[in-house]
């Protein structure tokens, strides 16, 4: 069958991966929790009801199959919902963007094959579980997800229902991106939610944020990053939800009820039962990889560094964060001190590395012991599906696809260090400029800023020493650039 080429705006399918991959939406049950505060304000359809709540894990799972063909709507249901809250996110500073998400819509499908069966393999498929930055969907970074899933990994695709996401599916009905404006501010108390148990508690100090404090020195008033420090409680909650779902749904035979309650999109429940029992024993669940994309990254680093649940457990092999949001931070409690990492990579966009929140970034990064790059000529939306629609270069757009993916595989392989683009001089943070002001160099090169071999292991006084030399006195880098940092 003769293969067309890929034309943006034209064509009805983004590109394919290099192996079949399937694809399905499992909502399963989950540890039920919620906030008393902020709750939704008339006239919002659920005035009085907490803004943040989990009632269930929804997620998608992408893994290699051998059924090639077939595909799936790119955003995903409710489509109205989700246009809906693409909408209320953008406004009407969208312009343009908005009647090409709408053409998409009708249009645009992800090449991946609809509860396929899992391909055979000798060994478990390894797990990799990924965050969605703000308006993210289950389906919005498909290039990264099947890509990965194509080389052998089975990627578990969190839907975020913090209000981060567009719209998404309740087991009450639609809930869409929230607002500001429609949140109501309770009285705060001396408690905040602590990971450590379903609902919140009033005893743990090493809760997860300390917003519900800060609130109350502001009159009941919140930030719009106050409210992001709660959606980030929430979002590591749900990554340890979906982790724990999908635990209990590949469970040993006789361990009961274990898919009791699990629902499978577009399957019924004996078919969905079948095909939840197909993929026992090929899934290694153990030892999970987290990665995430903005506010998605901002929930790898928090997942990393606070005490899980009592109710759950992940032991990380590796981490990737992609254009890491560092905003939210300010406004949540440190959780506990320096604990060894896994190996974490955080790729930044050339947009990212060179917007004002750098510095924090970059002694994020110090203290995580990570290795940190930036791709050249990449801007904040060049690692999800945006660009590879509505672009005029598809070609450049899927050669940063490539790098990421490249480097991607071998954080996961333990062969970072070996890439070429990891065996220059790391620049410390104090990246070359030209005489513009922006960063020197050629579109899709890889600019090392921190090797993890030269940084984990070292004294709090060596790190410190790095980031002197890096200009970093005081939370200050001398190439950081007053402008706006892309807010998801």
């Amino acid at each position: 069958m003769l293969s067309l080429p890929y034309i943006p705006l034209l064509s009805s399918t983004l590109p394919p991966p290099p192996a079949p991959v399937g694809y399905a939406t499992v909502r399963a049950p989950a540890r039920a929790w919620s906030l008393p505060s902020p709750i939704f304000r008339a006239p919002s359809p659920r005035a009085g009801e907490p803004a943040l709540r989990i009632s269930r894990s929804t997620w998608a799972l992408y893994y290699p199959t051998t059924e090639a063909g077939g595909s799936v709507q790119w955003i995903p249901e409710p489509v109205t919902g989700v246009l809906r809250g693409y909408d209320r996110y953008f406004g009407a500073g969208a312009g343009w963007l908005l009647p090409l998400i709408r053409g998409a819509a009708a249009r645009y499908h992800v090449p991946v094959a609809p509860n396929a069966p899992l391909k055979p393999a000798h060994t478990p498929y390894p797990l990799v579980i990924f965050s969605h930055g703000i308006c993210g969907t289950r389906t919005t970074y498909s290039q990264w997800a099947a890509a990965l899933a194509s080389e052998g990994y089975a990627v578990l695709a969190v839907e975020h229902a913090d209000g981060s996401a567009p719209c998404v599916l309740l087991p009450d009905g639609e809930m869409g991106y929230t607002v500001m404006k429609e949140l109501e501010w309770g009285t705060p108390t001396s408690s905040s939610p602590s990971l450590g148990s379903g609902t919140p508690s009033s005893s743990s100090s090493a809760s997860l944020s300390s917003s519900s404090t800060k609130l109350g020195r502001r009159s009941q008033r919140a930030t719009e990053a106050e409210f992001r420090a709660l959606q980030l409680d929430q979002r590591v909650r749900e990554v340890y939800a979906a982790h724990a779902a999908l635990e209990a749904m590949l469970s040993p035979a006789g361990d009961g009820d274990a898919d009791a309650g699990v629902a499978v999109d577009g399957l019924s429940a004996p078919e969905a039962a079948a095909w939840i029992s197909s993929l026992a024993g090929h899934i290694d669940t153990a030892r999970p990889a987290l990665a995430g994309h903005s506010f998605g990254a901002s929930t790898v680093f928090r997942a990393l560094e606070a005490p899980p649940p009592d109710y759950a457990r992940m032991d990380v092999c590796a981490a990737l964060a992609l254009d890491h949001w560092w905003e939210p931070f300010p406004f949540v409690r440190p959780a506990r001190g320096p604990a060894p990492s896994p190996p974490l990579l955080a790729i930044n966009s050339q947009e990212y590395t060179q917007a004002r929140q750098w510095p924090h970034v970059l002694r994020t990064c110090v203290d995580a012991r990570a290795d940190l790059v930036t791709i050249l000529g990449t801007n904040h939306e060049s690692f999800c599906d945006f660009p590879v629609i509505v672009t005029a270069s598809p070609a450049t757009e899927r050669a940063y696809l490539a790098t990421i993916h490249r480097l991607t595989l071998a954080l996961l392989r333990g062969t970072l260090a070996e890439e070429k683009e990891m065996q220059g001089e790391p620049d410390g943070g104090a990246w070359a400029r030209t005489w513009l002001g922006r960063m020197a160099g050629r579109r899709g090169e890889v600019v090392v800023h921190l090797r993890a071999g030269e940084g984990r292991g070292r004294t709090k006084d060596a790190r410190e020493a790095g980031l002197a030399k890096s200009g970093l006195e005081n939370g200050r880098v001398e190439n950081g650039q007053a402008q706006a940092s892309p807010a998801h």
